[in-house]
């Protein structure tokens, strides 16, 4: 991450931090999130490119607004570092290696997901979320330093992504004042990833699978 890309993510989780002051401690709860990421791409971009799935990591903060008794907003500030694969073969004039025969693509993304979390029954701590996530590409890198630089293109050049993001968790009450919270979500791309000129179409598709200690 370079200078400005940390400066930005200071100023988001600041942000994110001072309705927790204002409102005060009695209905809002803070956080800290680490998990795995498994994304995967659809679309013809994808097929053309023989993108497949790859695990990647995520961790970031957490804070957590009481609405009602069951209902409550949640949002996360996430630094994600999302893997796919793809083909040899999809590199023009480039020899397909027969012991390894993909490379790693990673994306660094900032996220920013907004949900509803709300619990299924009364005093269980199981809920559903539902939502939205916003995110922000900061760097793309390649597990192969020796591929001809014309080469390194992504099929996709837009740096923004959106769509929804949906989920269940359970929360385990360590003492009165930490939980951790075990989550399993989907944040389902909508934005199509391919530069608007392009005939090709590319979007995200991303299972986490987190876990937040709640203090």
């Amino acid at each position: 991450m370079t200078i400005n890309n940390i400066r930005l993510a200071v100023i988001i989780i600041v942000s994110i931090s001072l309705p927790r002051i204002a409102i005060g401690q009695d209905d809002s709860i803070f956080g800290a999130s680490l998990g795995l990421a498994l994304t995967n791409m659809t679309g013809s971009a994808s097929e053309t490119t023989n993108l497949s799935s790859d695990i990647g990591y995520t961790l970031g903060i957490n804070f957590e607004q009481e609405i009602s008794e069951r209902t409550s907003l949640n949002l996360n500030l996430l630094y994600s570092r999302k893997n796919v694969r793809r083909g040899y073969n999809t590199l023009p004039n480039y020899p397909i290696n027969q012991e390894n025969d993909y490379l790693k693509m990673s994306f660094d993304y900032i996220e920013l997901p907004m949900t509803i979390r709300y619990e299924i029954i009364s005093q269980s701590e199981f809920y559903i979320n539902g939502g939205a996530f916003f995110s922000y590409l900061l760097n793309t890198k390649l597990s192969e330093e020796n591929i001809p630089t014309n080469l390194l293109a992504t099929p996709w050049t837009e740096k923004v992504d959106y769509g929804f993001s949906f989920g269940i968790a359970k929360k385990i009450s360590i003492n009165q004042n930490n939980k951790f919270v075990l989550e399993l979500r989907d944040n389902l791309g909508l934005k199509n990833l391919v530069d608007s000129g392009s005939q090709y179409n590319l979007k995200s598709n991303t299972l986490y699978f987190l876990i937040t200690w709640e203090f």
